[in-house]
């Protein structure tokens, strides 16, 4: 109980302080300090009427403690997560297996006019 009035105070606090900073602002800018204070402090309250709507305390005050229980239960979101990677999947760090031309005669990668042969891991002194 204490804590619920020390976070109620705690909210007033932070609602009129921020109606305070937001009238400041408009009162340095030349527009009327008050105005902007009540429109700030007015400006909150659908925020406490969505959040009265949205939250558990009218459902566990109307269907009592046993029966919300029952209803929280069959209505909860599941735990448990599906895994990213299914189970017994493994990783290795090696070096791919790096993919290579087959065997031939290609092109002469020194820029000559001539081809040169590749013998599938590298370029031999051979040339046409």
């Amino acid at each position: 109980m204490a804590g619920e009035i020390f976070l109620a105070i705690l909210v007033f606090a932070l609602w009129f302080g921020m109606a305070c900073i937001r009238a400041s602002i408009a009162s340095n800018k030349g527009r009327s300090f008050w105005l902007w204070w009540w429109l700030s402090l007015l400006g909150v309250f659908p925020m406490f009427i969505i959040a009265r709507l949205i939250s558990d305390a009218p459902r566990r005050e109307a269907l009592g403690t046993a029966d919300y229980a029952i209803w929280s239960a069959m209505h909860e979101q599941p735990t448990h997560k599906r895994p990213l990677f299914p189970e017994g999947t493994t990783f290795s760090w090696d070096k791919p297996e790096s993919r290579t031309a087959p065997a031939g005669w290609y092109p002469d990668p020194n820029g000559t006019t001539s081809q040169r042969y590749w013998n599938g891991t590298a370029w031999t002194d051979h040339t046409l």
